[in-house]
């Protein structure tokens, strides 16, 4: 137990907390409603959100702390240490010795939440860094600055992205000349493998830097995507040109390890998009982007959601200019291991 500024007590968070935090969470999702109306209004009720905070304080590797304002419990944060084996498809996401927030594993009141995220925060990492866990994730609403702010004076800053945009049909229209967009069956799995790899490749190098997976990982991957193309519920639009496979668009339900605050009714998710190098600029992109928004819309969608890391230069323009908003962020911070060894 810890008594910060402007006496706030911080202490461990147990399960005496989960039904108070549950309501703090539901709080913050009306506050994040009134910045975007698109996210379901669902999550505005204790009874919704306190479970959802049950599974993350109950996960395994999790551990949290809690603010208290005299008697009035006024923050909480919950970190689970990340467990992706190197050879797996996710692991390329966060860097070992990791530990993730999420998006509805935090909350504060409305008043004083600055100094309250900055206190929860100082309590929660003295631990992980005591644990080794020296790269630190959280995902926020991309609407609140005031916790942006209060984030990125404690060295967090922002490396994903989440945007959104409702399926209403482009004001103007993307063609290109001779381009065939058809929906990939099993018979491309080549191709659109060579397109996905096309993609990390990309972000293998700078700006982004990230790892590109490792060979046993990759042969994972393709068996991914063999599976993927034979599911009905998913959609890899594939772009022909002169018979040429150019680009690449998958579509999917809502992947369940995006938090359901950020999930409204009526939504798909695009899980990737790749053009080959030489074509990108041309306006295949859109118009592949245009296809799958059509369809969607054809088949009673409403809303579109997607990830992109927010230093792809190409991927950050592309996507706001074809009307995405930014619905989350993901920040990280790395803690200096020299700083670990001088406080031993």
């Amino acid at each position: 137990m810890s008594v910060g500024r402007r006496g706030l007590r911080i202490t461990s968070f147990t399960s005496v907390h989960i039904a108070p935090a549950g309501r703090l969470l539901a709080e913050r999702h009306r506050r994040d409603r009134l910045r975007q109306p698109a996210l379901p209004d669902t999550y505005e009720h204790q009874d919704i959100t306190t479970p959802l905070v049950q599974q993350a304080a109950l996960a395994e590797g999790t551990s949290g702390v809690v603010a208290y304002r005299g008697a009035d419990l006024v923050g909480f944060l919950i970190g689970q240490r990340t467990s992706f084996p190197p050879d797996s498809t996710v692991a390329p996401y966060y860097r070992p010795a990791s530990v993730l927030i999420r998006y509805h594993a935090h909350a504060t009141v409305a008043d004083g939440g600055w100094d309250i995220y900055r206190e929860l925060y100082a309590a929660a990492a003295e631990r992980w860094a005591a644990e080794g866990l020296t790269t630190h994730y959280i995902q926020i609403p991309a609407g609140d600055e005031f916790l942006l702010d209060a984030l990125s004076t404690l060295g967090f800053g922002r490396d994903m992205g989440w945007g959104l945009r409702d399926t209403s049909a482009f004001v103007t229209a993307t063609t290109v000349d001779d381009l065939t967009i058809r929906r990939a069956t099993i018979d491309y799995h080549e191709a659109v493998f060579e397109l996905d790899s096309a993609l990390v490749r990309h972000e293998s190098r700078s700006p982004v830097f990230m790892p590109y997976p490792t060979p046993t990982a990759e042969q994972e991957w393709r068996q991914d995507i063999r599976f993927s193309l034979a599911d009905p519920a998913l959609y890899y639009w594939l772009a022909e040109l002169d018979g040429r496979p150019v680009g690449l668009l998958n579509v999917n339900p809502p992947p369940l390890h995006i938090s359901p605050l950020l999930t409204p009714d009526a939504m798909v998710n695009i899980f990737a998009a790749s053009v080959v190098p030489d074509q990108r600029g041309s306006g295949i992109g859109g118009a592949l982007l245009r296809h799958a928004i059509d369809a969607a819309r054809q088949d009673g969608k409403r809303w579109c959601r997607l990830s992109w890391m927010t230093a792809n230069l190409y991927s950050s323009r592309f996507w706001s200019r074809h009307g995405f908003a930014p619905v989350a962020w993901r920040l990280s911070r790395t803690i200096d291991d020299r700083g670990l060894i001088a406080s031993t």
